[in-house]
């Protein structure tokens, strides 16, 4: 019994993040004002440093989770967006990125941030392969500094047959 215990434990996480992937689905980056997004979708994309991920779970024909970390640099301005995708098993017919976390910071002594923020939109997926678009922003008064940021995230794909 206690052996079923502890692996009720170690699925039901899982279990729950499939569940949420079901009714939470991003299609596009959608903001409130219609100019911000095109300015969004006219972004082009940065390069991502290679990117990290590694195997959390899997239960081979059923599901599979991983984490996975990028990061990326621009100059100027006051967003950065890269595109990444993931490889998904042959058994997997359904898959979902999940946001975990970021990092940002800009160049300068005065930090006079205005807004942050980060998001995954236009998630596709296709047969053995999810693919998203990562966006940061991180503004000051003027919208000229540097920014370095970074952002992590879960991918899971399982069988829903």
């Amino acid at each position: 019994m206690n052996t079923n215990h502890s692996l009720l434990r170690t699925i039901c996480p899982f279990v729950a993040a499939v569940v949420l992937a079901l009714f939470l689905q991003a299609c596009r980056f959608c903001l409130p004002r219609a100019e911000i997004c095109s300015r969004i979708e006219e972004l082009p994309l940065t390069p991502a440093s290679a990117p990290s991920s590694a195997l959390v779970f899997e239960d081979p024909g059923t599901i599979k989770v991983m984490h996975g970390s990028a990061c990326a640099h621009i100059d100027k301005g006051p967003f950065v967006k890269v595109e990444q995708s993931s490889d998904i098993p042959i058994y997997a017919n359904a898959a979902a990125v999940f946001l975990n976390g970021w990092k940002l910071k800009y160049s300068g002594g005065d930090h006079h941030v205005t807004g942050m923020a980060t998001a995954l939109g236009q998630i596709k997926f296709e047969p053995q392969k999810l693919t998203w678009r990562a966006l940061g922003s991180l503004t000051d008064a003027g919208g000229t500094r540097s920014i370095d940021w970074c952002y992590s995230y879960t991918v899971v794909a399982w069988n829903n047959c």
